[in-house]
């Protein structure tokens, strides 16, 4: 016969609680390793460079874990000049970070640099030969610029950054971007089908069509980037249109970006064409007829003869839209007006559904009036708000320059290639869809 084994000691372990008392301690433990690894993360990845930023600064790229993350920087920044006039890039800084670095783009459209090192491992005689000023901000922490600049100190929150929540994604740094009414904050994630942006708190509220015209290169919703400051941008595009009696880019913004509608830029035979739909409380029927005829005339200008003070005659271009006149037509059941420039080139507006358009395009202007009858295609990458082919850019707009010239933006956009914004809820991503 054989014996059962049934303890009657109340204090004998039976089997099941040992098992729990074990299960117990493994969970205790992996509570506390998980805790370590994300404080220690959160720490080693605390913001530290912000601190440097400059006076007047727009936006914060920082970089963290610059070492591990090196290949990926300089794929993307790897020849690009990081400060303004002086030929200084990444590769020159990598051996002497210790781990986080930050490019502050300033409101005149210049940028400066802050890296976390020491004092013994600061290259003073290279920076010297790039023309370089170094200035330590903060204990092991110093802002490089091409000369001297105003630290702002509270320019940009700081803020603790742990580790990335999101499946299959790695944290790379933040960005911020400063605004009159609140900071804009976002994460730079990393995952196997491209390298994102996303801002938590940046609802955009209309969104671009689902399908958009062939040869579109640009196409951006609006209102877009709400309370961001575009100054750095419309400072230097108002320098080219000033003397043409144009307005502001800055009063352009005000308008035509803070309303709901969207601009399309597209290429056909070397030419770019342009549609803009937003408002109609913006131009009326009389700011229309006015548009057009100025433009036209500017484009035709006619010669005057008139007799100086010693009686010899000098010949004066003038431009009278009071000469102009505007046609009208009816395309696909939508009044429209045009007027011809030249043989070749045209202008358009027309009003539809509370929207009054303006394009120097009849496919584009097709598209507008009746999409169902227009050539269409999927954006290339997700993109609700915005669609940048940033590559595609830089070539159109070197097609139109009398001179070569090297940017930032020209150096990065191979690198970068089409650049797709989407938002859904509060949360908007900006997504490099080239990797």
């Amino acid at each position: 016969m054989q014996r059962l084994n049934i303890p009657f000691d109340r204090h004998k372990q039976t089997t099941r609680r040992k098992r729990r008392v074990v299960w117990m301690f493994v969970s205790g433990y992996l509570l506390v390793a998980l805790s370590a690894w994300f404080l220690s993360t959160l720490w080693l990845s605390r913001d530290t460079v912000s601190a440097a930023a400059p006076d007047r600064t727009n936006i914060v790229i920082r970089l963290t874990a610059v070492k591990k993350n090196a290949p990926l920087y300089l794929e993307f920044l790897g020849n690009t000049p990081l400060l303004s006039g002086r030929s200084l890039t990444i590769r020159d800084l990598l051996p002497h970070i210790h781990g986080e670095f930050a490019l502050f783009l300033l409101e005149d459209g210049s940028r400066a640099v802050a890296i976390r090192s020491s004092e013994a491992d600061i290259p003073y005689e290279l920076f010297d030969h790039f023309g370089v000023v170094t200035r330590e901000v903060t204990p092991n922490v110093f802002l490089l610029s091409a000369q001297p600049l105003p630290v702002a100190g509270t320019a940009v929150k700081k803020t603790l950054s742990g580790p990335s929540l999101f499946p299959g994604t790695r944290k790379l740094g933040s960005v911020s971007i400063n605004s009159p009414d609140e900071p804009l904050y976002g994460s730079i994630l990393l995952s196997k089908k491209n390298l994102s942006v996303r801002f938590n708190n940046m609802p955009l509220s209309s969104e671009l069509p689902q399908m958009l015209p062939q040869n579109v290169f640009a196409a951006v919703s609006t209102p877009a980037l709400p309370n961001t400051n575009v100054l750095s941008l419309s400072k230097q595009i108002d320098n080219f249109i000033a003397p043409f009696g144009a307005k502001k880019t800055e009063d352009i913004s005000s308008t035509v970006l803070k309303n709901p509608g969207y601009i399309l830029l597209s290429e056909t035979e070397n030419k770019v064409s342009f549609l803009i739909s937003t408002s109609e409380n913006l131009f009326d029927e009389g700011d229309q007829m006015r548009f057009l005829s100025t433009f036209a005339a500017l484009k035709n200008p006619k010669q005057q003869e008139w007799l100086l003070p010693d009686q010899s005659s000098a010949i004066e271009l003038v431009s009278d839209p009071s000469t102009v006149s505007v046609e009208e037509r009816i395309f696909f059941g939508t009044p429209v007006q045009q007027v011809y420039a030249t043989k070749d080139e045209q202008m358009f507006t027309a009003q539809k559904d509370g929207q009054v358009v303006i394009t120097n395009n009849e496919d584009l202007l097709k598209f507008w009036v009746n999409p169902e009858e227009s050539v269409t295609e999927s954006p290339v990458c997700p993109a609700s708000h915005a669609l940048l082919d940033v590559e595609r850019m830089q070539i159109m707009s070197d097609k139109f320059l009398p001179y070569n010239r090297t940017s930032f933006l020209s150096t990065i956009s191979k690198a970068v290639g089409t650049i797709g914004v989407e938002s859904k809820g509060k949360t908007t991503t900006f997504r490099l869809c080239n990797l």
